[in-house]
């Protein structure tokens, strides 16, 4: 995957990013990108919906209160639903979701830099289905997110293959 350059991407990690900012990342490049991988994933007649959220925004995986969110829903194959039900079974995670969640965070303190403890910074970030740890994609081009997704898309088939054949 094409990624910022590593000074852009250092500069990031002590830069301050307000709410409005994070907002306009969202709109510009992370709804785009998601809107863009379902409309692709419905040509090849999957369900797929991107769902946006303001500050009512809630996430089963992710207890914390967020200022919004963008989230690419996409049904299995009808092909390997009717083989999960013939088994019996509705597996848990059997939809694939691929949230970005703007979060309030404190500001990294590094170095001479003194920031104040009520001083926050705003991330995009995206966090592993069942947890594990999140990643910021706030400076990420609608191209690198759509990567991500795909990423994240392709792992999950494999597991669903992987769990079909146990």
């Amino acid at each position: 995957m094409n990624r910022i350059p590593w000074r852009d991407r250092l500069s990031h990690t002590f830069d301050v990013v307000s709410p409005a900012r994070a907002q306009r990342a969202m709109s510009n490049r992370v709804v785009p990108a998601l809107e863009a991988v379902a409309d692709e994933l419905r040509k090849e007649d999957l369900v797929a919906e991107v769902v946006v959220a303001g500050p009512e925004a809630q996430d089963p995986d992710d207890e914390r209160n967020f200022l919004g969110s963008a989230t690419l829903e996409v049904t299995p194959p009808p092909t390997l639903v009717q083989a999960t039900e013939t088994q019996g079974e509705r597996r848990t995670g059997s939809h694939f979701r691929y949230a970005v969640r703007m979060v309030q965070a404190p500001v990294p303190a590094f170095g001479v830099v003194i920031h104040e403890a009520d001083d926050l910074t705003v991330r995009l970030e995206v966090r592993p289905r069942g947890g594990g740890q999140g990643y910021d994609v706030m400076d990420w081009s609608r191209e690198q997110v759509a990567h991500d997704v795909l990423d994240h898309y392709e792992r999950w088939l494999e597991y669903l293959g992987a769990a079909e054949t146990v």
